[in-house]
């Protein structure tokens, strides 16, 4: 879903490629965004390239 948000997809643009409704994309990146301990699309980005980086 990030992959999908970080090529500038819109929830509804995300929503309509997964066949999933849009409050369920919200739902889900609040649930993420939670795990992860951050507040925007842009912060989980930079983590996931920071564990991406390290694994490499």
């Amino acid at each position: 879903m990030f992959e999908l948000a970080a090529g500038g997809k819109s929830n509804k643009e995300i929503a309509s490629d997964l066949d999933i409704a849009v409050a369920t994309v919200k739902m889900h990146r609040a649930n993420a965004f939670e795990k992860m301990s951050v507040h925007s699309s842009i912060e989980a980005l930079h983590k996931l390239n920071a564990v991406k980086d390290k694994d490499r």
